[in-house]
């Protein structure tokens, strides 16, 4: 996180602001990220976690994170798209617990 921090050396990094959001981007642009290690189908399912959290919490700055936020995040992700559908267990724990093993 800290190494993304600005971009001293002119190198157009992407810009870390303190959100989740950007923390994203991050991940996902900058070509020293062990994301462009992965194999094309497992970036496309990261991809699809990525703009779940985004949308789900990427306004909250990873600083002011709390064990609350992820708790909430998590049940927000488990809400069924439609009225009476089964809860999305299977999004909300592969979208969460990666920010439980860094929080």
């Amino acid at each position: 996180m800290l190494a993304w921090l600005g971009d001293p050396e002119g190198q157009k990094k992407p810009i870390y602001d303190g959100t989740i959001a950007a923390l994203i981007r991050c991940y996902q642009t900058d070509e020293k990220s062990p994301y462009h290690g992965l194999a094309q189908n497992t970036q496309r399912g990261y991809d699809d976690w990525c703009r779940t959290l985004e949308r789900t919490i990427g306004k909250r700055r990873v600083d002011r994170l709390t064990g609350q936020d992820l708790r909430d995040c998590f049940l927000a992700l488990l809400d069924p798209i439609r009225p009476g559908g089964a809860p999305r267990v299977r999004l909300a724990k592969a979208c969460v617990r990666p920010c439980f093993r860094f929080y």
